[in-house]
């Protein structure tokens, strides 16, 4: 079954009416969450072990392909990211095998061969409010692809959305107090409400990260000036607002999943048709994915020729080690990360996504702003943007471009709530597609600016911070020891690589790494002249240890509600059984 074109914005209001009877049960459905899922490496290389024994039926049209790529084959200039079930094992010269993963029923905790604790990518996201597998609405396709990307009802949204053009940071705080605050004042933690639901949905694109921050800012300003109740209210809010974000996007994230399944089994198979068919909001997850696939192996391919091409010297030690996946340093890595290996994956990625957009079966009705994505991603110039969005792709759409602007802001808010490692380059891509379709109009503005961004102390979201003590033999000391930090710059990066003790082989001979190592160690051992005064210029003008930042520490701890700040909150976290 298809459905004709629609805006994200208003898809549940038309599901609304529709079926009137079953609307509020359906968002309570929507309204199911997920945490972030990490894959582990132990896991996936046990998957690979058991399909490197036998290989796919794809792999030769994967060959065939990636036999086209080279190392000075540049991509292209489309951003996207990739599913977690992508090829983790080194690819043999010409051939790519695509790695099907078991995974469990839902996520549950894993331990690696470091002893740490991994949460293993289930089948399901998990709701965070109850501690069970998402499911998706069972009234049929509309109301999953209305849970996909959520709305209110006509009269809801009338009466709780505001304008982005003149409202203001604390009007919509006020509206969220309003909407979550119960009538004894507590805010209900894991809990949630429908008003607090329709609140959010209602201005999902004005709250956003924006809010996020602007309440943990309130939190940290109430608590540098020893507010602590306000503070402690603020705390709680922060995080029943996360936990209303994560309410909401539960289904986006479960239907992607279902895609990355699909989609993950069959790399290299360009007969998209044959595993990405399906309705409306199962062909929408997999554009996700592919588009995310390219903008990830894409970004991939620009640091791997970064690292090849820029020679290796001690004074861009530290700038290499920030470019590309840290993960390649480790022993045995299974990390893809080299030139010709990310360009080989790049390009199957992009014909992949290539052939699902040629397809009208599977594109041509997907709603209008992922349609938009596609058309606007091969526009670089912003005016030249602009002008197809007013002058043809509205028109031809039967949409407004307030309208399309909206709806993209809703897309940005349900892909923050992705994986970042997947997801993080195709974020950023439509964050700034969104950005610039705003320039020039109404929606450009920002409410939020002056409470994130501005570091005046005049300015609403300004809080005192401190510099604080450090013990003697710290990497803050050291460096405040071996010499003067310059102005505008991170310190002695000289003397950070001699506190590196992996990649010193990567330089020179192990002999000078042994002889500087002992000097460095001689120097360290200084002797503790009272207490620590950091440089000036590195203080500029800040008071030392303050203490505020640990005036709610006594809040944490047994039968007090709040978990230990120096633990994850996953620690505490037992594996799920499935229904």
């Amino acid at each position: 079954m298809r459905f004709p074109s629609a805006s994200i914005a208003f898809l549940l209001a038309s599901c609304d009416a529709f079926a009137p009877q079953h609307a509020r049960n359906s968002r309570k459905t929507a309204r199911s969450s997920t945490t972030e899922l990490y894959a582990n490496r132990k896991a996936r290389r046990a998957g690979q072990k058991n399909q490197n024994k036998k290989k796919p039926a794809n792999q030769q049209a994967l060959g065939e392909a990636t036999n086209t790529a080279t190392t000075s084959s540049p991509p292209r200039q489309e951003e996207t990211s990739s599913s977690s079930s992508l090829p983790v094992s080194t690819p043999e010269p010409g051939v790519l095998e695509a790695v099907e993963i078991e995974k469990p029923s839902v996520s549950r905790f894993i331990e690696d061969e470091n002893g740490l604790k991994r949460i293993a990518d289930g089948k399901s996201v998990m709701d965070v409010t109850t501690g069970q597998a998402v499911k998706l609405s069972p009234y049929g396709p509309e109301y999953r692809l209305a849970e996909m990307f959520p709305g209110v009802p006509p009269n809801v949204r009338s009466s709780l959305r505001f304008d982005r053009s003149t409202v203001e940071p604390m009007q919509l705080l006020e509206g969220l107090k309003k909407a979550v605050v119960g009538p004894d004042g507590k805010i209900p933690g894991k809990k949630v409400t429908d008003a607090g639901l329709d609140y959010m949905i209602a201005n999902r694109d004005l709250l956003g990260e924006g809010m996020k921050k602007m309440i943990g800012r309130l939190k940290l300003k109430n608590q540098s000036e020893m507010k602590l109740d306000e503070a402690r209210f603020y705390r709680d809010l922060w995080f029943h607002y996360m936990v209303l974000e994560q309410k909401i996007s539960a289904p986006f994230r479960q239907i992607v999943l279902d895609a990355e399944m699909k989609i993950g089994p069959n790399f290299g198979n360009l007969d998209v048709k044959s595993y990405c068919g399906g309705e409306m909001y199962e062909r929408a997850g997999a554009f996700i994915v592919f588009k995310a696939m390219v903008a990830l192996w894409e970004k991939k391919v620009v640091d791997a020729r970064d690292i090849e091409e820029t020679p290796r010297t001690r004074q861009n030690f530290i700038e290499l080690l920030c470019i590309g996946d840290p993960k390649r340093y480790l022993p045995n890595s299974t990390t893809i990360w080299k030139m010709d290996e990310c360009a080989k994956i790049c390009l199957m990625a992009q014909k992949l996504s290539d052939a699902f957009v040629s397809e009208p079966e599977l594109f041509d009705d997907l709603p209008v702003e992922l349609r938009f994505i596609e058309a606007a991603t091969k526009i670089t110039d912003g005016t030249e943007l602009r002008r197809f969005m007013i002058e043809d792709f509205c028109p031809k759409e039967e949409i407004t471009p307030e309208g399309l602007r909206e709806g993209m802001r809703r897309v940005v808010c349900q892909c923050q709530q992705m994986q970042i490692d997947s997801y993080g380059d195709f974020t950023i891509l439509i964050e700034k597609l969104s950005d610039a379709i705003a320039k020039g109009s109404p929606d450009e503005r920002d409410p939020y600016f002056d409470w994130n961004y501005n570091p005046d102390a005049d300015a609403p979201g300004y809080f005192q911070t401190y510099t604080f003590d450090h013990d003697i033999n710290s990497m803050v000391r050291f460096l405040d020891n071996a010499k003067t930090v310059e102005e505008g710059s991170m310190g002695p990066t000289e003397e950070i690589v001699n506190q590196f003790q992996v990649g010193m082989n990567f330089f020179q001979d192990n002999e000078k790494a042994e002889r500087e190592e002992k000097y460095r160690l001689k120097k360290q051992n200084v002797i503790d002249d009272g207490p620590y005064e950091p440089p000036e210029k590195r203080a500029i003008g800040r008071p030392h240890m303050m203490g505020w930042l640990e005036a709610l520490d006594d809040d944490y701890g047994e039968n007090k509600g709040y978990s230990d700040p120096q633990k994850f909150e996953a620690d505490d976290w037992e594996e799920i059984p499935s229904n």
